[in-house]
């Protein structure tokens, strides 16, 4: 279309009805109409988002770079012009349709586009609507529409008719920027604006409406903006990764396997335990890999991954996988470890810790170096509502001169918790209404200056040694956030026999041993009690979610993962919590912790399971309780067959049969585990009607309820309690959990949170 700029061909306004045929993929610009300084037009976000989305369009048409568009239209609709802009509201010209009435439209206009196209994709314009976009994305993919959406944000670009946003208007359309009216407004960052912002809009902050310094702007700059922005909305919709709000992200460099399952076949109940190995890759590393981990970086084998045949192979990781390594990378094993000294070894290094079969090294990572002189590389945030004594014992923990952010989540005695944060030279930001705590992290997030946040919990104890270890591991780029482990603070004989099995069994204790963290694996997520965070990356994907009162670290931890991220727990170093010790108040948490259940499933409906079984491991299962003369045959002929199959995926190998033995083994245990956790845990109210109208039901859920105990007495240090009031305190734990699992189903009028996963590879195409 000469002339036109491309408009026309992929439009939908300008389609007619026939034409509309083969489900197309629909691109939606959304924009606002909204003041934008002296000098840019109102409707400068619908401007740039429809250049965007037009560009975006024509790249994939002209490409055929996607599957779902190969042989099929991509067309562009009409974009909406109104948005959420309330903060401008104080603006003439500026005409805002709110949250609800444009989650309304959003909603509508996708179930009206399911009767004809196949998926949808908005292209965001405006900061204001990316509440709305998650809230009405999510709604949408929860009901089945494979929608999505994403924004044409800049990264390092001022925040709203700034330089930017003026450059691209200078390329689009010339004729309406008044450049003689460019004059800077304020120009500090958007993380020391929000809570100003939000509190007394945009007018009271900056009177001429701009956030930034327009000055210096220029037709050339926006025209390789909007390139690069068109480059990436094309990568994105190619891609297809939305995340649970639905926001699409860019393609990762080495792509996460997206798999379940444990490398060693011992999984902690709601794993999946090994299933067959995916195929063998030979790696070869690739000179040509640009380096991202740092010359000196080294990583070992996780303890889960076997070295076989004499180096000549690799079996473990997340999910079980064989790796063949070539003679070139064999020699760069040291043992079981590996020194990053050039592309090639960083490239190996790099797969072995996205495939989960290796850990950092941190002895061998230097302690990052502050950004500047004297400069603090983080910064502490610590929610907190009342509990002023565990308050100032924590900030007597953190080193001085470091920064610290106290909120104050509307305590009932405010004056005590500012006493202390003044007594300890720590920043008080005070919420006049409580907002949990997800919404309290969220108002110190956008309060930081620093690179890297620490959010710590005020009942926590913290070694001084703690923080400085976690952030070695952001030597690795993919690292968005490390955790400590979380371990009770020291019980005495004078503690309770619930803060004795607390001291045992904490449901924030995720073990001894490291771990990339991945849904699905011995550590699927982990808490935010304590940790070290990268906040760009944080910001980038919303922080945590407010709307979760319970719940909201696990939902962090998969939408980092989700976005290609890694999270790092490193149990090497603690954080001390300080347990509920009264069995009510301790009962009343652990049912708290079960309500999230429904919540992180209608996000995360792939990685919230009550158990996740391969098919053969489900059958074994259903085979053994039903206590039949025919089960255990039966159950040794699917392990066998499971066995025989899972050999034939590791044929080259030393001893293929004995590997996949040890694997199905492990397999099997973990399978009648998760088993055991459906009859005494999740499922317990199904357990106990059952028991009143079946023998079997009653000896299987005896069986798995004695089990458990023996083997968790067995390998636990038990805080001094005996096996009886270790047995009564674990099915009480479980009797709390379940019960907030099945309240929170009741309450969400779905089972999708009591409801276990059958986990079936994949089968690549040609295979």
């Amino acid at each position: 279309m000469p002339g036109q700029g491309g408009r026309g061909e992929n439009e939908l306004g300008r389609a007619v009805w026939p034409e509309i045929t083969g489900a197309p993929l629909v691109v939606v610009a959304v924009g606002s109409t909204e003041q934008h300084g002296p000098h840019l037009p109102l409707d400068t976000d619908t401007v740039v988002a429809t250049a965007v989305a037009r560009a975006a369009v024509q790249r994939l048409t002209d490409r055929d770079r996607t599957e779902e568009c190969s042989g099929a239209r991509v067309l562009l609709a009409p974009a909406l012009a109104f948005g959420a802009s309330g903060e401008h509201a104080h603006f003439p010209g500026t005409v805002s349709i709110g949250h609800e009435a444009l989650r309304t439209v959003l909603i509508e206009m996708v179930r009206s586009l399911s009767l004809w196209a196949g998926r949808c994709v908005f292209v965001n314009g405006h900061g204001g609507n990316v509440a709305t976009l998650d809230a009405a994305v999510a709604q949408l993919r929860a009901e089945g529409h494979d929608t999505a959406w994403l924004g044409c944000g800049v990264p390092g670009g001022d925040a709203h008719a700034g330089r930017t946003e003026t450059s691209l208007m200078l390329h689009l359309v010339p004729d309406a920027v008044r450049l003689d009216a460019a004059v800077p407004g304020d120009t500090r960052p958007i993380v020391q604006l929000m809570p100003e912002l939000t509190a007394r809009g945009v007018r009271a902050v900056a009177p001429n409406g701009v956030l930034g310094d327009p000055t210096g702007a220029t037709a050339q700059e926006g025209r390789a903006l909007l390139r690069a922005l068109a480059d990436s909305a094309a990568r994105r919709i190619q891609a297809w990764r939305p995340d649970p709000r639905g926001r699409l992200g860019e393609p990762p460099r080495v792509r996460a396997d997206a798999g379940r399952g444990p490398a060693d076949g011992r999984a902690r109940p709601g794993t999946s335990g090994p299933r067959h190995p995916r195929r063998p890759e030979r790696l070869r590393p690739r000179t040509a890999v640009s380096m991202t981990l740092p010359n000196g970086f080294t990583v070992t084998l996780d303890r889960g991954t076997r070295v076989l045949d004499g180096g000549g192979a690799l079996l473990g990781g997340q999910p079980t996988r064989l790796l063949r390594l070539t003679p070139r990378a064999r020699a760069m094993l040291a043992g079981r470890s590996l020194c990053v000294r050039d592309a090639a070894s960083a490239f190996l290094a790099d797969r072995l810790l996205s495939n989960g079969m290796a850990n950092p090294q941190l002895t061998a990572v230097a302690d990052p170096a502050p950004t500047g002189e004297s400069a603090p590389s983080c910064t502490y945030v610590i929610p907190v509502r009342d509990r002023p004594v565990q308050l100032g014992r924590l900030l007597a923990c953190i080193p001085s001169g470091s920064p610290v952010i106290v909120v104050d989540d509307a305590s009932l005695a405010p004056e005590r918790v500012a006493a202390v944060a003044a007594e300890h030279g720590a920043r008080l930001l005070t919420l006049p209404v409580n907002v949990g705590p997800a919404g309290a992290r969220n108002a110190g997030l956008h309060q930081v200056t620093t690179s890297h946040v620490v959010f710590v919990d005020s009942d926590i104890v913290l070694p001084a040694e703690t923080v400085p270890l976690l952030m070695r591991h952001f030597a690795d780029p993919s690292v968005a956030m490390a955790v400590p482990r979380i371990t009770a603070l020291t019980a005495d004989s004078a503690d309770g026999w619930i803060s004795r099995y607390e001291h045992a069994r904490s449901s924030l204790d995720l073990g001894t041993h490291p771990a990339s963290v991945r849904p699905g694996s011995p550590v699927s997520w982990v808490p935010s009690a304590c940790l070290v965070a990268h906040v760009g990356t944080l910001l980038d994907i919303g922080g945590f979610d407010e709307s979760l009162r319970v719940g909201e670290d696990v939902d962090l931890c998969w939408r980092l993962i989700e976005s290609g991220r890694r999270i790092r727990y490193e149990p090497a170093v603690q954080a001390a919590h300080e347990h509920r010790a009264h069995v009510v108040d301790w009962f009343r948490r652990k049912a708290d912790y079960g309500t999230g259940a429904h919540p992180l499933a209608v996000r995360h409906p792939r990685d919230t399971a009550t158990a996740l079984l391969a098919p053969w491991s489900a059958a074994l299962v259903v085979t053994v309780a039903a206590q039949r003369r025919w089960s255990l045959p039966v159950a040794a002929a699917l392990w066998t067959t499971a066995t025989l199959r899972v050999a034939r995926t590791l044929d080259g190998t030393a001893h293929p049969l004995r590997e996949a033995a040890r694997l199905t083994g492990g397999g099997a245990v973990n399978a009648l585990a998760q088993g055991g956790a459906l009859l005494t845990r999740h499922w317990w109210p199904a357990t106990a009607a059952g028991c009143l109208v079946s023998r079997r039901v009653r000896r299987a859920a005896a069986v798995a309820a004695v089990a458990d105990v023996a083997l968790e007495y067995r390998s636990r240090s038990t805080g001094g309690l005996g096996p009886l009031r270790y047995a009564v305190a674990r099915r009480l734990d479980d009797l709390a959990y379940g019960t907030g699992v099945w309240l929170s189903a009741v309450r969400g009028r779905s089972t999708a949170a009591l409801r276990p996963r059958i986990v079936v590879r994949a089968r690549r195409p040609g295979r």
